[in-house]
């Protein structure tokens, strides 16, 4: 009887992730299940570690160290984190801010250790400690990187702070327009840094130091899911409306057209506190808590089961127009071209059904336009021209 229900479940669970083309499960973490760990990408791989585990008092934070390599989907472990040498039961933290810059990984400022600051290097395998952070409050707050800086953040109050690895230093720059909430995420997408607070989305232009208001995140689990980008995108997934029933949600935000997508749900458990790391346009997944710890690992991919886009074989001519704009598909006879202004209007909508679009200016006035290519009902692809 055992082995029938096991084989039944094992059945539901193959239809269940075969109703998901866009996750592929991949090799669990290595260690334990936990949440609250930090995940951060250095050339082609991602290190992963630290974290909470729940259960009762005294809480129980966590300092392992683990890198991940996709080619061979194994998992090695690293040199231990070393901050906070002091919390229960042998050093280690939650909630901690990771990023990486060139050939490194930052990492520090959780609970524990809420100014503490390290760089980790995957050649020798070794952390450094760095000055501390200027101020307690970045933990559990999710910075991002513009160009060769870090932006972070800081709880409670309406400071943003740049970190610069080359000189090691942090520079207050101008308020932000919100207060910093709990269990925020960012994204960068187009060049610019993208701050989610339970349904408030703002972008963030480095270059002038500035935040604009965009679209409300429209999901029914606002808070702590996890954020990346993805093809251009923006991507959230998970989360929870009620702290005790995490969702599975993924929506994706196009930052041309400031407008939100819903994808197919996540096919794992719903989860907060998970973590995310990207390799190019790779972005692997996992880790979290619903009350029970997991330590699952998977790869999304927008496009996986949509189209497989051959770039080379899209031609968009003239780019700098005149009269019309000609679009032209080597792979696929079937496909729909979506004109956008720059206010992220949509101007029109042109299909086609033997690989050709031309595309008549009309009256369109002379200015940048932004373009969608859908195959399917997908958008697998994004981008620009001008009407001189």
């Amino acid at each position: 009887m055992r082995i029938i229900l096991l084989l039944a479940l094992t059945l539901i669970a193959s239809e269940l992730y075969a109703q998901s083309p866009q996750w592929e499960r991949r090799a669990d973490f290595e260690s334990f299940g936990r949440h609250r760990a930090v995940a951060v990408t250095v050339g082609t791989k991602v290190y992963c570690g630290t974290g909470h585990l729940n259960g009762l008092p005294p809480d129980e934070r966590y300092k392992d160290w683990w890198q991940y390599d996709p080619a061979s989907n194994t998992w090695m472990q690293k040199a231990d984190y070393p901050g906070a040498p002091g919390a229960f039961p042998d050093g280690g933290d939650q909630d901690l801010t990771g990023i990486s810059i060139g050939n490194f990984a930052y990492v520090g400022m959780g609970q524990m250790g809420p100014t503490e600051h390290y760089r980790y290097d995957p050649v020798t395998n070794t952390w450094t400690q760095l000055n501390p952070a200027p101020t307690t409050g970045f933990n559990n707050t999710f910075p991002f990187v513009i160009g060769n800086y870090a932006y972070y953040p800081r709880r409670s109050t309406n400071n943003l702070y740049r970190y610069d690895p080359s000189n090691d230093t942090w520079t207050l720059m101008g308020p932000t327009p919100f207060t910093t909430g709990w269990g925020n995420v960012t994204f960068v997408a187009g060049g610019n840094g993208y701050f989610k607070q339970a349904t408030s989305l703002w972008e963030y232009k480095a270059s002038t130091d500035s935040w604009t208001s965009r679209a409300p995140y429209p999901g029914s689990t606002p808070y702590r899911p996890v954020a990346f980008e993805q093809n251009g995108y923006g991507v959230v997934v998970g989360g929870y409306a009620s702290f005790y029933d995490p969702g599975n949600e993924v929506w994706r935000y196009d930052p041309l057209t400031n407008s939100w997508t819903q994808l197919g749900d996540f096919p794992g458990n719903g989860r907060r506190w998970a973590v995310a790391a990207n390799i190019d346009n790779r972005v692997f997944y996992g880790l979290g808590t619903n009350g029970t710890n997991f330590e699952d690992w998977w790869e999304f991919d927008m496009y996986m089961g949509v189209h497989e886009f051959d770039e080379s074989a899209f031609n968009v001519y003239p780019n700098i127009a005149t009269d019309y704009v000609n679009f032209e598909y080597d792979n696929n006879p079937n496909f729909e071209i979506s004109i956008f202004d720059q206010m992220g209007r949509l101007v029109r909508t042109e299909k086609t059904n033997n690989g050709k679009i031309k595309l008549n200016r009309n009256h369109e006035q002379s200015g940048i336009y932004f373009y969608h290519l859908a195959i399917n009902g997908e958008s697998v692809h994004s981008d620009r021209f001008i009407f001189q």
